[in-house]
């Protein structure tokens, strides 16, 4: 089961890890055990694309809120 509380940390902490989930939100999650739906998918992709745009103080808020709302639809 993933942990999403470490997938939070590495967001707010590993520059490596939010570089690899803006450029591929779905694969990112998958390396820490998220399988999305294809309509999830599509979403969070959104969202990535979306949070990348903005180059704002907020991008890892946004991306942090964002994503506890998708992954909380998955349970």
């Amino acid at each position: 089961m993933a942990n999403l509380d470490h997938i939070q940390q590495l967001l707010t902490t590993n520059q490596d890890y939010q570089k690899r989930f803006l450029e591929d939100p779905v694969a990112a999650l998958a390396q820490q055990g998220i399988q999305l739906s294809f309509e999830m998918q599509q979403d969070i992709r959104q969202q990535a694309r979306t949070a990348k745009a903005n180059k704002d103080r907020l991008r890892k808020e946004f991306i942090i809120i964002k994503l506890a709302v998708v992954l909380i639809a998955t349970y």
